[in-house]
């Protein structure tokens, strides 16, 4: 060859060197983050998640795992890859390959659980390509109201107990700390409920309120 001849420019490999001057070097880097965080979250409510792949090495990256670690009462749900040779598979998707500079997005949702309340959701994730030291985000924390029930349960009075139809039973959920209501008694003829009336405050458990009916015999004993 003369001088000013170039030498032809070697075959570029997927998986290997991209550029043959420079050593491999596979590294990935991976950050995840809550779509308009807030700094306390219901029950039923759900957490939007992004997470962002990059292959920052010189190296194109095949079948690239990226797992969703999340710590709580349910489970994540994996709802949309930006590219299209992607394989989902519960919390984990798998990326044929990343060439390097390329960037994927993952989103994934949660819902919260009443299991989860008074507990901060913590999610983290992790990526594993060809470099066999993984890489992972830290902690992306999700705080859950701390709530609890109010369960009001109508019952017959030992002794008192009769045809009529009691009224249902029922609860108040999700009842924030440190909230104080009222539970009246429903009417039932020829019975009196007692308590008729009470004030209940839930400060750190949940609080059964039980409605005991007496039959009324004011009036039908000539007695009394």
């Amino acid at each position: 060859n003369t001088p000013d001849e170039k030498k032809p420019n070697p075959e570029v490999v997927p998986g290997r060197t991209e550029d043959p001057t420079d050593p491999e070097r596979p590294q990935l880097d991976i950050t995840k983050e809550i779509v308009n965080p807030k700094a306390e979250y219901a029950i039923g409510e759900t957490v939007q998640y992004v997470i962002t792949v990059t292959n920052t090495g010189n190296v194109t990256q095949n079948d690239v795992v990226v797992t969703d670690q999340l710590t709580a009462a349910g489970s994540v749900v994996i709802t949309n890859v930006s590219v299209e040779n992607a394989q989902i598979n519960d919390n984990k998707v798998t990326l044929t390959s990343l060439t390097p500079n390329e960037s994927v997005t993952i989103n994934a949702e949660y819902t919260i659980q009443k299991e989860d309340r008074g507990t901060t959701v913590n999610n983290v994730a992790v990526a594993q390509g060809t470099n066999p030291n993984p890489e992972e985000t830290p902690e992306v924390p999700a705080p859950v109201e701390n709530v609890y029930d109010i369960h009001v349960v109508h019952q017959f009075a030992p002794g008192n107990e009769g045809d009529v139809t009691l009224p249902a039973d029922y609860t108040i959920e999700n009842v924030k700390t440190n909230t104080s209501m009222l539970i009246e008694a429903e009417a039932v003829d020829g019975y009196v409920a007692q308590p008729t009336g009470q004030t209940v405050q839930v400060v750190d458990q949940d609080i059964t309120v039980t409605i005991l009916y007496y039959k009324d015999t004011i009036g039908t004993d000539p007695t009394n």
